[in-house]
């Protein structure tokens, strides 16, 4: 497998040329005059765009960019399906210009002609790719009358022979689309007007594109789609803070060591019942994580998936237990290496010689966590013979007495084959000694029959996410609770006047953030003429509908965070009696001295009133003041509000909570509150630089454009070999502007490897 961004710097290997970076965006329009009642876009159309209209007949090669210029950049179709407009964006009229759609939310694709006509399941050569770049690919798919209504789309890094990837390509990437059910009602007679999926894929000079419906048998759609040249992807922070630690190696029985680097990029943590001290990330770079075997017993591998004998295994066995976790559902995860699946540490042991096993419970702790931290922790149970499952649990105390999160892994049947599968727990650093947690596995079974082939630790420090609020839940009078994902992939927290403790942000990954009703006060939930519509309890799927189509279609919304329907329809007004006509709640465990962005969105209409304040304080009896907004809960669109969101952005106080209240500008008990986020801010994250090389009289430069508050390195190697990077030179701290370094050209037939690190500044 490739592994897309190998270090955690962007690279510029000298080889005698300077490299030009330029941004390239090629717009392709999938059927023309030339497919079955197809049509095609006239170049330049009328955002000034030039287009590449084609068909299954040809071959199109060096496509034409939006500006008309020739490219390198290729298509061609290597299997194709069928192609019409017939119920697509036009329905049953034969007419480009019959199509509906949001060319708002469309940018670029938002054109008669590319959104009128589709390819189904089929799949295509995208060639003529710079393998230096990195291209963001969006599509657009639409189709009425179409069940399911989700088309998969995959990219592949070789020919996939055909759309079930019979040739077991390596997948780049992939994103599913509703191309005709809405996302809310699943109404099949609707097409999909507003919505795109992306895949961003580099370093490759070719890839293939697929889209099929996914349930592998019905019919998957692509109207039109554009190629994008991106930035590479931001450098992540140092240590990657994924560590990977293998249980068994080549110092136990029947155990194996995997490659460092493996095929998929990674260094591993291999243990051997001895502690592990600053354990590396997946990068190699070392970490304060430690390892220690508190109770741990027997090793092996024979029985995790019925193919290895051997003590040490042979070269064989280890190609076929490949063989079959390349078709398992691990494949594609960290996981998926022979070396690490295969050989595993279980909870029992023999310690006698009475012929009746003494079973324990499997035990070690990992030390040196980061207090506060958010860490997802990762564990893989597989065997084929045990017929059991394995009951991880994990610990703040070496007592095992405060229990913090367990998982149950179901790693084989017993009948010869495992069932191998990953548990998680999410966990935040303790502030005990050395910040420890303690494991413990055991069968849930036969209490020695517990297994653990291998674990993974993921920090995601927070802050660093967006935490999305939807004020009101299916629990609620009127109102319903958010999807999560929702129609962007964003996670959302749906609560009522209560408490909700440890938020998650908009990936799903836990927070400290709490939300706190009690003891301030709200006024009532409820959902009617939010958007115009929400009279029935419970909503119903019509409702929901219409409330999309006005935050998608009708209004400013589309794009924002704010408009998924479930979200933005119900609402608590500030009507509380005891607060003299004000709503209040809290935001509780937020980090003393960071700064946060709030954004509110009200919707109301038909109130008397037009505007809600939203006021911010510091302590809980909303004295001292920290920071107000005004919010247009009805804007004149005859909706309550479709084009307006509310923010400030504020330092934590040291109590470390936001005490938030809302009120009618005019008459404080006509104030409404539908949904609000909150989302650490600071310093601009740390992104990759755009980097290049050239050489002139004897002297190479290395330059790069860089940003301030980050120090550039530059690294050299002449083996381009794990471990041959070392620092050449003193850093520089980026300006904001162009810089560069400069070398002595090498000599003749000699190799010099050149790369710049960019790290946030002290």
């Amino acid at each position: 497998m490739k592994k897309l961004l190998l270090t955690l710097t962007l690279a510029a290997l000298f080889s005698g040329s300077s490299f030009v970076h330029g941004q390239t965006k090629v717009l392709i329009d999938i059927g023309n005059d030339s497919s079955f009642r197809g049509a095609s876009v006239t170049s330049p159309d009328g955002n000034g765009n030039h287009w590449n209209s084609v068909w299954s007949g040809a071959f199109y090669a060096d496509m034409v960019d939006t500006t008309g210029t020739a490219t390198t950049i290729d298509f061609g179709f290597t299997a194709a399906g069928g192609s019409d407009y017939f119920n697509g964006p036009s329905g049953a009229t034969q007419d480009p210009t019959a199509t509906v759609y949001n060319a708002t939310a469309l940018g670029d694709l938002g054109v008669n002609e590319a959104v009128y006509d589709y390819y189904t399941n089929s799949y295509c050569l995208i060639g003529g790719l710079d393998p230096d770049k990195f291209y963001k690919i969006t599509l657009y798919g639409s189709h009425k009358f179409n069940v399911p209504g989700t088309t998969v789309y995959t990219i592949y890094a070789d020919n996939p022979g055909g759309l079930d990837n019979s040739n077991g390509a390596q997948v780049l990437g992939s994103a599913s689309l509703a191309v005709n059910n809405d996302p809310i009602t699943g109404a099949e007679w609707q097409h999909n007007e507003d919505r795109v999926a992306t895949i961003t894929v580099g370093l490759d000079s070719s890839v293939y594109l697929s889209w099929v419906a996914d349930d592998g048998s019905s019919s998957g759609y692509l109207n039109a789609f554009s190629i994008e040249e991106v930035p590479a992807p931001p450098i992540p922070a140092s240590p990657t803070d994924l560590v990977l630690i293998d249980f068994g190696n080549d110092g136990t029985f029947q155990g194996a060591t995997p490659a460092s680097p493996d095929a998929n990029g990674n260094i591993w943590n291999s243990t051997a019942f001895s502690a592990l001290n600053n354990m590396v990330d997946s990068n190699g770079s070392a970490t304060t994580l430690d390892f220690e075997d508190l109770n741990l017993w027997g090793t092996g591998s024979s029985g995790s998936w019925g193919l290895t004998t051997s003590n040490p295994p042979t070269a064989l066995e280890i190609a076929d237990v490949q063989t079959a976790v390349d078709g398992s559902s691990i494949s594609g995860t960290d996981f998926d290496i022979a070396e690490v699946a295969m050989d595993f540490y279980n909870s029992s042991i023999d310690t006698d010689s009475d012929n009746i096993p003494d079973y324990f419970k499997g035990e070690f702790k990992i030390s040196q966590l980061e207090e506060g931290s958010t860490y997802e922790l990762s564990f893989l149970a597989a065997h084929a013979f045990t017929g059991d499952s394995t009951l991880v649990q994990v610990y703040d105390d070496a007592t095992f007495t405060n229990l913090l999160g367990s998982t149950t892994i179901t790693q084989g049947d017993g009948s010869g084959t495992p069932t191998p599968n990953v548990g998680q727990i999410i966990v935040t650093g303790p502030a005990n000694t050395d910040n420890t947690i303690y494991i413990r596995f055991e069968g849930t079974t036969v209490s020695g029959d517990g297994i653990l082939n291998a674990m993974s630790i993921k920090k995601f420090k927070f802050p660093t996410g967006l935490v999305l609020i939807d004020i009101g839940s299916d629990s609620n009078f009127r109102s319903a609770t958010a999807p999560s994902p929702d129609i962007n992939g964003n996670h959302w927290n749906s609560v009522g006047a209560g408490f909700v403790e440890d938020l998650v942000d908009s990936n799903g990954y836990v927070t400290p953030i709490n939300w706190s009703g009690n003891g301030y006060g709200t006024g009532g939930f409820d959902s009617t003429n939010s958007l115009g519509f929400g009279t029935t309890n419970p909503l119903t799927a019509d409702e929901l509908n219409n409330a999309h189509y006005l935050l998608n279609t009708v209004g400013s919304l589309s794009g924002t965070t704010f408009n998924v329907a479930q979200a933005a329809i119900d609402f608590v007004n500030s009507n509380n009696v005891a607060n003299g006509g004000v709503g209040r709640v809290a935001l509780e465990d937020v980090t003393p001295g960071q700064s946060y962005e709030l954004s509110f969105y009200c919707s109301k209409q038909f109130s008397g009133e037009t505007q809600t304040l939203v006021r911010i304080f510091d302590d809980n009896t909303f004295t001292n003041q920290i920071g107000t907004v005004s919010v247009t809960h009805e804007d004149g669109s005859g909706y309550g509000n479709l084009s307006s969101v509310g923010q400030l952005t504020l330092l934590a106080p040291a109590s470390g909570q936001f005490f938030i209240q809302w009120e009618g500008a005019t008459d404080p008990t006509k104030g409404y509150l539908n949904a609000l986020s909150i989302e650490a801010v600071g310093a601009a994250p740390v992104v990759a630089p755009e980097v290049s090389i050239s050489e002139s009289g004897g002297t190479l430069t290395i330059a790069y454009n860089s940003q301030s508050g980050v120090d550039y390195q530059l690294q050299s190697s002449t083996t381009l070999g794990v471990g041959s990077w070392s620092n050449d030179g003193t850093p520089q701290s980026g300006d904001g502007g162009p810089q560069d370094f400069t070398r002595s050209t090498p000599a003749s037939g000699a190799k010099s490897f050149y790369r710049v690190e960019a790290t946030a500044a002290p």
